[in-house]
Parts: C-alpha cells; sequence; structure tokens
C-alpha cells in the first residue's frame, strides 16, 4: 500500500456524501477469514490489511460516486473508471503499473426462465487486493468462490490475489458452459417436439429465433475471451505469477470448446428451422394434393352435365325416362374409376 495512503484517502472522501451500495471486503490469509460490509468506502479502506489478501466486492449500478471514490482511492486511472461505468463494454483487458484492470460480461440464467441476464463486470487485481466492480442484478456467479474462502484447508487461503482472480473469471467462463448445456437441452427438446409433433406452429418458430439470438449473445461475449486470456498469460509476472498461468490455461480450453459448440449448434438451429419449412411445405403438399384429387375428379364431372345441361330438342336422353338416373350412374361411376387408378398409382 503506498506511503500517505490513508490520509489521502480521508482528504478526498472528506467531503463526499456516502454511497449507497453495500460493499463487501472479504479478507483472508492462510489462517484468517473475515467479512466486512458497509455503505461508505472509508469503512472498507480503514479496515484493509497488507498482509492478507483483500477483495472489495462493489455493487454500481450507475453509481459513480462509489467508483470515483475507490478509484482516488487505488489510483486507478480516470479511463478505467469511465469503462467501469460504461455497461457496454466487450471484454477488455489494460495493465498499468500499479494494477491490472479486466473487464467481461457475467451472464445468468435462473431457473427455468429463458431470458439470459447479463451484467458488465470489472476486476482490478493488484499486489494483495482484487476488486469486483458489478453492474447489479440479483446474484452472481461467485458463490462457490466464497464458500471456498471459509475452508481453512482451501488452496485458495494460500494463494496470492493472482489466484483469487483466476478463480473469478474461471467462474464466469463456467457460467458460460452452464447456460450452454441449458441450451443444448433446449435445443434437443425442441427438436424431439418437431419430430413428434410435425403440424406448422408459431411458438416453433419463435423458440428457434429465441435460442438463435441467445446463442449469438453468448458467442459475442466468449468470442473476444480468447484473445484477451491469451494476453493475460504474457502480463508482467508481478500480477499472473508463473504458478497460475497453468490455471489460465483451463479458461483457454473451456473457451476454445465454447466457440466450437457455437458453430455446432448454430447448425443445429439451422437444421431446426429447415426441418420445420420441410414439415411445413410437406402439410402445403398434402393439401395441394387434395384440392387437386376433388379438382381433377369433378373435370369429368363437370363436362357431363355440361353436355347434358344444354338446351337442343334433339338430345337422344332428354325423353328418355330413365335418362336422368343414366347420367347419374355414369358420373358416380366416372368418379368411382378415377379414384380406384388414383389409389393404384400411389398418388394418395
Amino acid at each position: 500500500m503506498p506511503a500517505g495512503f490513508f490520509t489521502f484517502a480521508t482528504q478526498i472522501l472528506i467531503s463526499i456524501n456516502p454511497p449507497l451500495h453495500m460493499i463487501r471486503l472479504i479478507q483472508y490469509s492462510e489462517n484468517h477469514f473475515s467479512v466486512t460490509q458497509s455503505k461508505e468506502v472509508m469503512d472498507i479502506i480503514r479496515n484493509i490489511k497488507d498482509s492478507q489478501i483483500n477483495w472489495i466486492d462493489v455493487e454500481v449500478v450507475e453509481d459513480d460516486i462509489i467508483v470515483e471514490q475507490i478509484a482516488n482511492c487505488f489510483g486507478i486511472h480516470q479511463m478505467i473508471v469511465e469503462d467501469i461505468l460504461t455497461q457496454d463494454h466487450l471484454p477488455k483487458l489494460e495493465v498499468f503499473d500499479t494494477h491490472l484492470f479486466f473487464t467481461l460480461r457475467m451472464l445468468h440464467q435462473p431457473g427455468n426462465e429463458n431470458n439470459i441476464k447479463e451484467e458488465q463486470l470489472s476486476i482490478v487485481l493488484g499486489s494483495n487486493y482484487v476488486i469486483t466492480f458489478q453492474s447489479g442484478i440479483d446474484g452472481d456467479a461467485f458463490d462457490k468462490v466464497r464458500e471456498s474462502l471459509k475452508f481453512d484447508k482451501s488452496l485458495l487461503r494460500t494463494e496470492k490475489a493472482d489466484y483469487l482472480f483466476y478463480h473469478l473469471v474461471d467462474s464466469v467462463v463456467d457460467e458460460y458452459v452452464n447456460i450452454l448445456e441449458q441450451l443444448r437441452d433446449e435445443i434437443e427438446t425442441l427438436e424431439d417436439e418437431i419430430l413428434t409433433n410435425p403440424q406448422p406452429s408459431e411458438v416453433v418458430v419463435g423458440k428457434i429465433i429465441t435460442l438463435r439470438k441467445q446463442v449469438s449473445k453468448l458467442r459475442k461475449f466468449t468470442a473476444p475471451l480468447k484473445d484477451i486470456v491469451y494476453k493475460l498469460k504474457v502480463a508482467p509476472p508481478k500480477f499472473i505469477l508463473p504458478t497460475t498461468l497453468t490455471y489460465l490455461q483451463d479458461i483457454s480450453d473451456h473457451l476454445f470448446r465454447l466457440n466450437s459448440d457455437y458453430e455446432t449448434f448454430r447448425e443445429m438451429l439451422k437444421d431446426l428451422m429447415e426441418l420445420y419449412l420441410s414439415n411445413l411445405s410437406h402439410n402445403m403438399n398434402n393439401v395441394m394434393k387434395t384440392l387437386t384429387i376433388v379438382a381433377t375428379i369433378f373435370i369429368p364431372l363437370t363436362f357431363i352435365a355440361g353436355v347434358y345441361g344444354m338446351n337442343f330438342n334433339n338430345m337422344p336422353e332428354l325423353k328418355w325416362e330413365y335418362g336422368y338416373f343414366f347420367i347419374w350412374g355414369i358420373m358416380v361411376a366416372t368418379a368411382f374409376i378415377m379414384l380406384w387408378y388414383m389409389k393404384k398409382k400411389s398418388w394418395f
């Protein structure tokens, strides 16, 4: 921690109103674990100890005051503050003399909901601290990390801040994998639904379009991460220790798998749409076949009715006592003969 740190921080914060959102400070070492919560940045700053790893978890929710306060205390560049407050950033990595800045999207798909919720996650990594800025949706991907820190024998408790940083990023990527698996189940269920009930339905089209949008959203946020993680591997060793580089390879493997699955899912959804359109075309063909059969049968019947509907005095059957029934017999026989012929040819 730089000299005069607390004095400088106090001078900055003395005239600023306290923020509205709760800040959580998790401190740990091999033999220590504690959690401090407060609405005031200064309460958190006073509890920071150089001898321990300090994880400061902040909810932003467009509250620029709290971000400015923490940035001033830790010497975070103003451009980074703007990036933290910008809620539509693609993954980004910036390396400075005293800290490393990393931002990415954190996704969450609650329960049985089809909607994927997203929020901006910004992480600042220093020598003995990690600061996470979340945009404040309900829940995050870090519950397992918090639970792991509570155990005395946890590997997290014995490692440096860069190992915590790795676990936070890995938790976000694991959530990507979980969401992708849920999408896989939804695609397979939809495929069974289309095969079981081939009748056209606007609901099916809506599901396919929704799934395509969700896959595209995932790909948009994860595709750039592969290059960012590679940059992390070549970051200065004062931020990412050699012992942690091996774990970063695990994240790279997950991202490689994700990018491969995206292409597979896009093809699956394309095939589903083609299958749906094929069923739609098949049903339309059945309708047209029925109409064609009916029209074909009525062509000779219309001809016969037209001939005997002409008003000529010298038509042979006009004065015949059984002429009306005779013509009806011819028409019915013609219809049955045509139906028998079409059935023999397997036209229906």
